[in-house]
């Protein structure tokens, strides 16, 4: 091994063994942990434990389960979540979900009646502009 990443081409995708790949976690945790310590910043706390990780990368997969082909191509928020989960970084996949949820929420107002809307909401007209 070189030491240096190689892209894979664009549209490939492969599937590891779980192993292979809590194995690849395992080593970028090391190495990314082992350049922050060099750098005099904080380790410990950062990342979440590799159990956790794998719960999260197997289950995923069924979380998953009730989204359409439609708008599973549409929720770049949840992929950004799953691989921010992958490699320890809880706090920032729950950004990401946040984020996926409120962009949801505004595509739903706009497809609403912005009058029904307010009715729903507070039982009375909107006032008169």
């Amino acid at each position: 091994m070189s030491g240096s990443l190689q892209p894979r081409p664009v549209g490939t995708i492969t599937t590891e063994s779980p192993e292979t790949a809590l194995a690849g976690l395992q080593s970028f945790e090391v190495m990314i942990l082992d350049r922050l310590a060099a750098a005099g910043l904080p380790t410990e706390g950062i990342l979440v434990d590799l159990g956790q990780r794998d719960v999260l990368m197997r289950t995923a997969p069924f979380a998953l389960t009730d989204l359409t082909p439609e708008k599973l191509i549409q929720s770049s928020y949840i992929s950004k979540m799953i691989i921010a989960g992958s490699v320890g970084l809880f706090d920032a996949a729950l950004n990401y979900l946040w984020d996926e949820t409120v962009l949801e929420l505004r595509k739903r107002v706009v497809n609403f009646d912005v009058q029904y809307f307010y009715e729903a909401r507070s039982g009375r007209s909107p006032p008169s502009s």
